[in-house]
């Protein structure tokens, strides 16, 4: 049965009804993450080049190297995320007997991901819009507490501030907008009530949040110094 993305974003219990007509099929969902990791692959290589010029000294012509493995941690990273958030949601439904294949739930977890698709282009534009103008530091060689130093005035400038700010907003909004998409695509999936599946998602992505949001507190913090 054919569903669009306006389904999705304005009637998802209809839109995740419909797809249970259907047997379960990957295609699209994998390109939905494939979009994902390809804009979150390029957001780590731009925002990896401000630690590239910090450690231009201890690391010599290295730059490029250290940006290519932040573009491939960050891309590889959101088929994991995909893969392990499924994997929860998919043990945490059996708790409420939870019917249905792994692959239905990973179907329906890859259809909400489309809101991080645009969360994550969102997190592109604003990097592309701070870090150009973030003063960066250059570490002294082979000196801990010189490069500690350059990381926290780095982390301290008012762009890097601004930037970490506004992306862990539009991440923490756009996560919750996935995490009400997964409701109701979990529902149909394992064949939950409507509550159920609320707790099975808010869990996971309950702890996801704190984590993120102590993290960013806690950097904050630390760039202020001790």
């Amino acid at each position: 049965m054919k569903s669009s993305i306006t389904d999705l974003i304005l009637r998802p219990d209809a839109f995740f009804a419909a797809r249970m007509a259907d047997p379960p099929d990957l295609k699209i969902p994998v390109l939905v993450v494939l979009a994902g990791a390809i804009i979150s692959g390029l957001n780590g290589y731009f925002t990896a080049g401000v630690t590239a010029t910090l450690m231009a000294g201890p690391m010599g012509g290295m730059a490029g190297m250290i940006q290519a493995i932040a573009a491939v941690a960050a891309f590889i990273g959101v088929f994991v995320f995909w893969v392990v958030l499924s994997a929860l949601f998919f043990l945490i439904a059996k708790v409420f007997l939870g019917t249905g294949p792994f692959s239905r739930t990973a179907e329906m977890v890859g259809w909400g991901y489309f809101p991080q698709v645009v969360g994550s282009l969102v997190s592109l534009v604003l990097s592309l819009v701070y870090l150009p103008a973030v003063v960066v530091p250059r570490a002294v060689p082979t000196d801990p507490a010189a490069i500690q130093a350059a990381v926290q005035h780095m982390m301290a400038d008012p762009s890097m501030q601004m930037l970490t700010m506004t992306g862990t907003v539009v991440s923490v909004l756009f996560l919750v907008w996935s995490a009400n998409l997964w409701i109701f695509g979990v529902r149909h999936a394992r064949g939950l009530s409507l509550r159920d599946a609320a707790i099975t998602i808010l869990i996971p992505v309950g702890v996801y949040l704190i984590v993120v949001v102590a993290g960013v507190l806690m950097g904050g913090a630390l760039a202020g110094g001790p």
